[in-house]
């Protein structure tokens, strides 16, 4: 499976994401991730790079959320 490294991830965030208050919050998810996957001996790359890239989508579905049941 291929993964974006950080600087990756963060070049698609900041191309993606406009406003740095969101761009803040995924950076600091991002090292929370990466500190429980430390401890839970999961894959640190993975974990941050979801923490990281988890809300890329906010300011183009905003509150358009329909869930599927």
């Amino acid at each position: 499976m291929w993964l974006p490294n950080k600087a990756e991830a963060l070049d698609f965030l900041r191309t993606h994401v406009k406003a740095e208050n969101l761009i803040r919050h995924m950076v600091a998810t991002d090292a929370i991730m990466r500190a429980l996957a430390e401890k839970l001996g999961a894959d640190e790359a993975l974990w941050g790079a979801a923490g990281l890239l988890h809300d890329v989508d906010t300011e183009i579905v905003g509150n358009n959320i329909r869930w599927r049941t």
